[in-house]
Parts: C-alpha cells; sequence; structure tokens
C-alpha cells in the first residue's frame, strides 16, 4: 500500500468550499434531512447577504443599519470553543455549536459564513427556471442548475424564437417544393 503523507490528506481551501457548496444546495433543497425551519431560515440568510454583496457601499459608508438584520441570524447560532485534544504543540480547540441551539442550523450557518468568507457565496445560487439550489463550479453568469434548464431559459428567448421559426419556414418550403415536384412527375406518367 502506498503511504500517504499528512499534507496529500488535506484538502485545499477550494475542495472544502466546494464541499460546503454542494452540501449547502442539497440542504436547501430538501435532498438531506434537516428541520424545514432551519432551511428557510438559511435561504432567507442568503438572500440577505446576496442584497448586501449587489448594493455595496464604500467601507467608510456602511451603516450598523445594513448588517442589523444579518447580525440579528447570526445571534441565534452561537459556537463555543472548546479544547478537543491536546498534542505535542499544545491543546487542539475545535468549534461547536452552543448547548440549546440548534446544530443543524448552526452547521448550516457555519458553512454560508466560510463560503461567504472565501468569497464564493455568489455561487451558491437558484435555478431561474426550477428554483432548485445549485453550487456554481465556474464562477459565469449561468443561472441554470443544469442542461435541461439551460436549454429550455434559451428556448425561451426571442432569438432562439426566431431562428426556430426560420428553420421551420424553410421545412416546409423545402417539403412543398419537393410535393409539387412529386405532383409534377405524376401528372407527367398519367399523361403518357
Amino acid at each position: 500500500m502506498k503511504k500517504r503523507s499528512i499534507r496529500s490528506l488535506q484538502k485545499s481551501p477550494w475542495q472544502l468550499a466546494l464541499r460546503d457548496g454542494v452540501h449547502l444546495a442539497q440542504v436547501l433543497n430538501g435532498e438531506r434531512f434537516e428541520f424545514a425551519e432551519d432551511r428557510e431560515r438559511a435561504a432567507s440568510f442568503i438572500s440577505q447577504l446576496h442584497s448586501l454583496t449587489k448594493n455595496p457601499k464604500g467601507l467608510n459608508e456602511q451603516r450598523e443599519e445594513d448588517f442589523a438584520g444579518v447580525n440579528e441570524v447570526l445571534r441565534n447560532y452561537p459556537w463555543v470553543r472548546e479544547v478537543i485534544a491536546i498534542g505535542a504543540d499544545g491543546p487542539v480547540f475545535g468549534d461547536f455549536p452552543a448547548p440549546g441551539s440548534s446544530t443543524s442550523g448552526a452547521l448550516q450557518m457555519r458553512e454560508i459564513i466560510n463560503l461567504a468568507g472565501q468569497r464564493l457565496l455568489g455561487r451558491l445560487r437558484q435555478c431561474h427556471r426550477c428554483a432548485r439550489w445549485f453550487f456554481a463550479i465556474r464562477n459565469t453568469n449561468n443561472d441554470s442548475c443544469g442542461e435541461k434548464c439551460r436549454q429550455a431559459k434559451y428556448r425561451s428567448t426571442p432569438e432562439y424564437k426566431a431562428l426556430a421559426r426560420k428553420y421551420r419556414n424553410k421545412r416546409y418550403h423545402d417539403f412543398e417544393s419537393l410535393e409539387a415536384a412529386k405532383r409534377l412527375r405524376r401528372r407527367k406518367h398519367a399523361k403518357k
């Protein structure tokens, strides 16, 4: 068996963010067992954070009331730092949801905060067509969760409708000219 170093077992920040983003999307879609109330709060919290980032102000212009709603939600999910082990270098600490708070909700909020801290929260999106949540791997203007929704969105654009109309007309006229040629041949054969 090939030996692995500790470094190779550690995940990169991108891998951790991808894991958190995909997990959050699954939770928000109801694919994982979570309490509906926590799911709704997480979706609302993400919307609040998105609205703050869509209308950014300069650092000096930011006011307390801009963050009041976000901070109020965060107060519902306190975290406690505890010693979990004693290593050769000293104590090892871990962060845990405070006793009495919702564990699943606290974990969701922690994932949201981690994504926001890495400036990747904008990649957690809701599909324009089916309203499913997804984590975009590439930072594009993609608002579709998959190929079917992306194609449906394209099919509803005026450009596609014009192109499809032009194609149908061409096919119709080609078919009509083919049918006319067949009728002409039939008449010639009937006269003989």
